[in-house]
């Protein structure tokens, strides 16, 4: 009894999370291979490093003009056009302002780092294992080397370097494009199959089980 409650617990808790839902896009309803952000109408791939599990470059890290052709160039179970994340210019909510430059911590403008600050609740001042990744794997979060990831915006004042976000400390900055750096592929609007809600009912249910065992507890 208590096995059948909490795996029905893990179905609510694992269909959405926050302002991101669960996609299935190989037809099996049992692993997500994306998550709807619904506050910014984007999904995101469930691996953060998509480009280093398949195996296409290695451990995942590219120059800037490569990071842009995986992701425009993926298709997965049908779903193509896929792209980096964007990133806004300028963001007021950034620390940093300069010359129409915004930089810095807590930059919510861009689609990375509202699924940073807004959707996963970190805090500027948190960094490594103390980040909230959330249902996503493959974050990388692990070092300085390898942290950063590209968005598909260069910057405006010199062609030569282009926008990233770290999910080690959630800064925004820029580098130049020859640096390489990890990619995560976001699609535009909600795809995939989304899992069945379950009824609204079940939480009646659920109650009836739990009311259930605590009595069978209490005669045993």
């Amino acid at each position: 009894l208590l096995r059948l409650i909490a795996c029905l617990s893990l179905c609510v808790s694992l269909n959405s999370i926050g302002a991101l839902s669960g996609r299935d896009l190989d037809g099996n309803l049992a692993t997500f291979e994306a998550y709807y952000d619904d506050a910014q109408d984007i999904t995101w791939l469930a691996d953060a490093n998509y480009s280093g599990t398949s195996g296409y470059a290695s451990d995942g890290l590219m120059n800037w003009d490569d990071a842009n052709t995986w992701a425009a160039n993926l298709t997965l179970n049908g779903h193509s056009a896929w792209r980096l994340p964007a990133t806004l210019q300028p963001d007021s909510s950034c620390h940093f302002q300069g010359n129409d430059i915004s930089s810095g911590f807590g930059c919510v403008g861009s689609e990375m780092g509202s699924l940073f600050y807004e959707t996963l609740e970190n805090t500027p001042g948190l960094s490594g294992s103390s980040i909230v990744i959330g249902p996503f794997n493959n974050v990388q979060i692990g070092s300085e080397v390898t942290y950063r990831y590209w968005s598909d915006m260069e910057s405006s004042v010199n062609i030569t370097r282009a926008w990233h976000f770290s999910f080690w400390d959630g800064r925004q900055g820029d580098t130049k494009k020859f640096r390489l750096r990890h990619a995560w592929a976001v699609h535009d609007g909600d795809i995939g199959t989304s899992p069945v809600p379950l009824p609204a009912g079940i939480y009646l249910f659920l109650s009836g089980l739990v009311g259930l065992g605590l009595m069978r507890g209490r005669n045993a």
